[in-house]
């Protein structure tokens, strides 16, 4: 019988050490035409100035954002409460849009647009972070004993068994097309809104030699698919990959279907296979699906070319608050860490309690940024496991040079 070729798994593992191996090399070598390439033509972007009036109680805020509809609308919605305003500023190059004072020319104390590992290194911009669009993690199989023992986790296995649901494996074509336009459409469009992108079906339909499909029902009504999840096999092991949920009344996602499509994803892979990726993962901490999966301890272990350029140009009360309530995940020197903002005390059992929420495994620093700048909690201080991964800095060190200039907080301005 003729081997299936995995054509996609083999072009998506390919593309993943072509970058990592061939791709910096390559950069080293060209380094001076690149240089000369982006002086004589210099890299433009959309620039767009997006303000709230401050719902809720809370300061207005201004930020300066690029980048595609789909990534852009992620970022606007965890940073805004409702729907902001935004005002086209036209195309922008990317080295003005980070020249200090820039920001504050518009009024705006944050700046946010999208680009590539590479433009970012290059301009090193002050008081920036480099926040990957993507993290990509993956679950050691079986799964560790901790993890089962996770409070979370046992009230997924507690609901699994009150509403009785049950698994197949199949490739069946009818069935797979039901899970297509009745489940991942439909719960993508429902759980993302604007931010939901697809992959076309035809590409979904070609790997049909080389994954799995996942299905959920209920013992009571064992012909009745009611969720589903695809299982790709790639050269470098088994991947979670675009799931779905039907709508048909009831309320599945509150009955634990999704945590029961990953339980039964590690059972069944884990009589072949001892690893398997759990696919990407947003980079921001307080992220549903990045805490779920860390509960069924993933490791992250790559992240995506492009990200997300965050500049702090300035610590107005509104760039505070979004800084408190947004921890994220940063890419520097190769390595991926956390960034964690408190405007609180610092002690150990705080501390602590901050390593274990944010510090994933992973993750190689855990860095905190406190707005009491009166107190100091070196980091030489702190037990040897917790100085080892773990750095505390005044956040008023953040803004790069010419952020000291005031900022109008008057949303008409700019």
């Amino acid at each position: 019988m003729r081997k299936p070729r995995n054509r996609f798994s083999l072009w998506n593992t390919g593309l993943i050490k072509f970058r990592k191996v061939v791709v910096p090399p390559l950069l080293r070598l060209g380094q001076p035409l690149i240089l000369v390439r982006r002086w004589l033509r210099p890299h433009k972007l959309s620039l767009g100035r997006v303000e709230s009036a401050g719902a809720g109680g809370q300061p207005p805020l201004a930020i300066l954002c690029s980048g595609p509809s789909t990534n852009k609308n992620y970022f606007l919605r965890i940073a805004f409460d409702g729907f902001p305003h935004q005002t086209d500023l036209g195309e922008v190059r990317l080295r003005e849009v980070f020249r200090p004072g820039f920001a504050l020319e518009k009024n705006c104390p944050l700046v946010v647009v999208e680009t590539t590992r590479s433009h970012f290194n290059w301009l090193k911009p002050d008081g920036c972070f480099f926040i990957p669009l993507w993290v990509s993690g993956g679950v050691r199989l079986p799964v560790a004993k901790e993890a089962i023992n996770n409070n979370s986790v046992k009230n997924d296995l507690r609901k699994i068994k009150r509403f009785g649901l049950e698994y197949s494996v199949t490739r069946d074509e009818a069935r797979f097309l039901d899970f297509y336009h009745h489940m991942h459409v439909p719960y993508t469009k429902k759980a993302y809104g604007d931010e939901a992108f697809f992959d076309r079906l035809a590409e979904k339909r070609r790997l049909c030699e080389s994954y799995d499909l996942l299905l959920v029902h209920k013992k009571s009504r064992p012909g009745y698919d009611i969720a589903g999840v695809m299982l790709v096999y790639e050269p470098a092991g088994p991947r979670v990959w675009s799931l779905g949920v039907r709508e048909d009344g009831e309320d599945h996602v509150r009955e634990g279907v999704i945590a029961a499509l990953y339980h039964f994803a590690f059972e069944h892979l884990a009589k072949k296979h001892s690893w398997v990726s759990l696919g990407g993962n947003r980079s921001f901490l307080h992220d549903g699906l990045l805490i779920f999966k860390t509960r069924l301890s993933q490791t992250l272990l790559e992240s995506s070319w492009n990200g997300f350029a965050l500049k702090i140009a300035a610590l107005t009360p509104a760039a505070k608050n979004f800084l408190l309530k947004t921890p994220f995940i940063f890419q520097a020197d190769g390595e991926l860490h956390s960034a964690v903002f408190v405007d609180e005390e610092l002690s150990l059992e705080k501390i602590q309690r901050l390593h274990r929420h944010y510090l994933h495994p992973g993750l190689t620093r855990l860095v905190i940024h406190t707005f009491r700048d009166e107190e100091t909690f070196p980091s030489a201080t702190l037990p040897p496991p917790l100085a080892a991964c773990v750095t505390i800095r005044r956040a008023s060190e953040l803004p790069g040079k010419g952020s000291v200039r005031s900022i109008d907080t008057n949303p008409e301005a700019g």
